[in-house]
């Protein structure tokens, strides 16, 4: 009995103790010391105290590092815990990572599986935009079109792209309605003239050419 009351509290005291390294480790990636965050994650895998939340942290810390071992950690990651919390999270960092390298075909395949996509504005827009470089013209307006109603800072860069699908596709009615909301916008106002142009002159609409 008293072996027994003695091996719960050793039990008891160890769990308390990973927790608050956990804690330590979170505490000491939100103040963005990286490397001495993944030193205490690798120590406690090291030690056999693996979990989704250390391997986590461990490929993140990586990936803030720039260190060239990110994508396989986050990948080894996947393979461990594909049901984990982190998944989406994970998801995110690979795609980032391959959207950066301009891998856009593998970034792809990972920003879509993130799950809470609809507020999700930030990675909306590069899904539509790795879906316009990679020629894939119908998606990528479709993910445009989401956010073309949504005030964000991705409004203007979503129209934008939107009318230019449409120039390109010589649907010249939406494409010039889409550049005219665009004609007062500090970012696209030298540009969508010259499509306004083009469009008035296909139509031989002059006096508004002029």
């Amino acid at each position: 009995m008293v072996k027994r009351l003695l091996f719960f509290l050793l039990l008891s005291n160890l769990i308390s103790a990973q927790n608050y390294i956990e804690a330590d480790i979170e505490q000491l990636f939100n103040s963005k010391k990286y490397s001495a965050a993944q030193a205490l994650c690798q120590d406690m895998i090291f030690r056999g105290k693996q979990n989704d939340m250390l391997e986590y942290y461990n490929a993140k810390c990586s990936k803030e590092l720039f260190l060239s071992d990110a994508t396989s950690l986050y990948h080894n990651f996947l393979e461990k815990y594909p049901y984990s919390v982190y998944s989406d999270k994970v998801y995110e960092d690979l795609g980032l990572i391959y959207f950066n390298e301009e891998n856009y075909a593998e970034a792809l395949l990972y920003l879509r599986r993130i799950s809470d996509l609809e507020n999700r504005n930030d990675i909306v827009f590069k899904i539509g935009y790795i879906c316009f470089r990679l020629d894939s013209l119908n998606e990528s307006v479709y993910y445009f079109s989401k956010l073309l109603n949504k005030q964000s800072k991705y409004t203007a860069p979503s129209q934008y792209y939107y009318a230019y699908i449409a120039y390109k596709k010589g649907l010249y009615n939406t494409s010039l309605l889409n550049f005219e909301l665009l004609l007062d916008d500090k970012q696209f106002k030298e540009i969508v003239p010259y499509y306004i142009a083009h469009i008035y002159s296909y139509e031989k609409k002059y006096r508004k050419l002029i």
